[in-house]
């Protein structure tokens, strides 16, 4: 499962490279800290990217605990590294982020929407009021035709926002 990780296509591909190569120089001041936790004697868990050895970038989770040489649990004598590959996880949360973003934006747009609607309806409905008061020909009708023209325009875009939102 290690070879599958790291991308070796066998044991002796990775005989006597140090992993410190696929961490990146970045990282080793973090993971010298860590190991130094490790050998006195605590459990150390990060989170990094690594290059493999066929070029491909991961995200790794990693938990190093202590193996202790006596029972009293004096001595570390070794660490035990479980690593397990995440890069399909982390992608799949962007992408999931992403569509959460997408039908906020959505919900908000379709709300702007059906407010505009609301307030086109009431700019329609009383110039449609205002119309029979004014005598045919005056100066105004041209205008309110102008009003309803323009509103009644706008109302085909407002039900197309407010449709995408459902």
């Amino acid at each position: 499962a290690g070879l599958a990780l790291i991308e070796a296509p066998s044991l002796e591909a990775v005989v006597g490279r140090s992993i410190c190569g696929m961490l990146g120089p970045a990282n080793l001041p973090e993971i010298t800290t860590d190991l130094t936790a490790v050998f006195r004697g605590e459990t150390r868990r990060f989170l990094t990217e690594i290059t493999a050895l066929q070029g491909t970038r991961k995200v790794i989770e990693s938990t190093i605990v202590p193996l202790w040489e006596d029972a009293e649990r004096r001595t570390v004598r070794a660490a035990l590294l479980v690593t397990q590959d995440i890069t399909e996880r982390r992608r799949l949360e962007l992408q999931l982020r992403q569509a959460q973003k997408m039908e906020a934006l959505g919900t908000l747009a379709g709300g702007i929407a059906h407010d505009f609607n609301n307030i086109l309806a009431a700019v329609i409905g009383h110039t449609e009021l205002l119309r029979p008061l004014l005598p045919a020909g005056a100066e105004g009708q041209e205008h309110l035709r102008g009003i309803l023209t323009a509103g009644q325009r706008a109302r085909p875009v407002c039900s197309i926002v407010e449709q995408t939102r459902e």
